[in-house]
């Protein structure tokens, strides 16, 4: 029977009409945005790679590596017959004098000076890079991320960074370093896989004694693990150097650490060199200087360390170790732009661990922008001392502000706790030798003061 029917069959939705919402609308802008950042980002490593050439680091690594496994001991050599051998060196690169690396990393670095240098340097490249991959997967993990937006997150805040690409540029060490870290945070945030910092921290320790400062970190939140094996990871390391090179070369090593820890001109975002820029080079201004630093270096720690608390959270785990890591960024003597790249850990631990307010998130904007954008304010003579110096300490300015958003949004330590605990005690000892009787002389009442 044909005819029209009365109800309407209900319409299938087209897909391919279908209007996108506001969440879809921002993960379109977040993919669009991370495309030209990575686009824009591996235009600046080919350009660095053909034509700037630099890879100064790296070349440092390369040469002074040739001179170990010749037999030099790189530590004892003068300066002047030093910089005689750097310019008879034929490697297409500029090497600066100053060896600040122990022994066991020039004979782990070894293999690479098998090759020629430009081969050497491309290995060096794409291991860098393959490391970035793995610190993605593993800052994915840490974050607990699982919407394609975090994935753009992630990149934007690995790759929109000028001290990545100065790392990347120079051919520095940072990019293993941050491996490193990285590793540890998973391993702290998990309390039976602490030990594995040790290993991590120890090998650290032979290259940017700096982070010495997480040793007293796990020291101070009774992590005697992660404590113990640190300390006999390093003393292995130690031991291992000595059995390579010999004990003259260790030696020698120490005492060169401590010289060249007088030079000061090169940390240009060490809190340090800018406080002795502004103060002068006089020898009363550089005392006004240092004890400016090491007042605000002795603030910033006690802050720190106090509002952690020394009782371990689980759930905060990760938001403590973020902090200290600003923290040594901070007080570091030797502090330098390529350093910054470690703020890519409270970065990721701040977006994603922690609930921040309006007014966080925007100094947390702020402080993205500071660490990341490239400065040249350094060049210019006007900023090299007095007031306007402070201008170079912008950089330290952005750490400042995510160790201050860290801080804050960990639940302040019970620094009454202490006292608290005294006068609980005081008080069942009260009653243990029995009730005193209260000033009205009402019976059975006593009084607490």
């Amino acid at each position: 029977m044909t005819g029209k029917s009365s109800c309407h069959e209900p319409l299938t939705p087209d897909r391919r009409g279908r209007a996108m919402t506001g969440d879809r609308k921002l993960t379109l802008v977040l993919a669009m945005a991370t495309l030209f950042i990575l686009l824009s980002y591996f235009h600046s490593v080919v350009r660095m790679s053909v034509l700037d050439g630099n890879f100064g680091d790296f070349a440092n690594y390369y040469f002074y590596t040739q001179q170990m496994e010749s037999g030099v001991n790189i530590y004892a050599v003068p300066q002047a017959q030093m910089e005689e051998r750097i310019r008879q060196s034929d490697l297409p690169a500029y090497i600066c004098y100053g060896v600040g690396y122990s022994p066991l990393f020039f004979f782990l670095f070894s293999p690479l000076t098998r090759l020629d240098f430009p081969m050497a340097n491309l290995l060096w490249l794409i291991l860098n890079h393959l490391l970035l991959a793995v610190i993605l997967s593993l800052a994915w993990r840490m974050s607990d991320a699982r919407r394609a937006s975090d994935l753009f997150l992630l990149l934007i805040l690995m790759f929109a960074s000028q001290p990545l690409a100065e790392n990347v540029g120079i051919g520095q060490i940072n990019i293993v370093i941050l491996f490193f870290l990285v590793l540890m945070a998973l391993g702290y945030g998990r309390e039976r896989m602490e030990w594995l910092c040790g290993p991590l921290l120890g090998f650290i320790l032979l290259l940017k004694p700096q982070f010495g400062v997480l040793l007293l970190f796990f020291l101070w939140k009774r992590s005697y693990g992660a404590v113990l094996a640190t300390l006999l990871a390093y003393l292995l390391f130690r031991v291992a150097g000595i059995l390579v090179y010999g004990l003259p070369v260790e030696v020698a090593y120490w005492t060169n650490l401590h010289a060249l820890s007088g030079i000061e001109t090169l940390h240009l975002n060490s809190l340090k060199v800018v406080l002795q820029k502004v103060f002068g080079s006089a020898a009363s201004e550089r005392a006004w200087a240092g004890g400016i630093y090491a007042s605000i270096c002795l603030l910033l720690t006690g802050a720190t360390f106090l509002r952690m608390g020394r009782r371990r959270m689980p759930d905060k785990a990760l938001q403590e170790y973020a902090l200290v890591i600003c923290l040594i960024l901070l007080i570091s003597p030797v502090t330098e732009e390529h350093h910054l790249v470690f703020m890519f850990i409270p970065f990721v631990v701040l977006l994603h661990a922690a609930e921040l307010s309006v007014r966080s998130g925007v100094l947390l904007a702020a402080a993205f922008c500071l660490i990341s954008v490239r400065y040249s304010l350094n060049r210019f003579p006007v900023f090299q001392s007095g007031l306007p110096a402070l201008l170079n300490a912008s950089k330290l300015l952005g750490v400042f502000l995510v160790w201050e958003i860290t801080r804050r949004s960990l639940p302040p330590a019970r620094l009454g706790a202490i006292l608290q605990s005294w006068l609980e005690r005081k008080t069942r000892d009260g009653r243990a030798e029995g009730p005193k009787p209260a000033p009205s002389g009402t019976p059975g009442e006593s009084v607490i003061s």
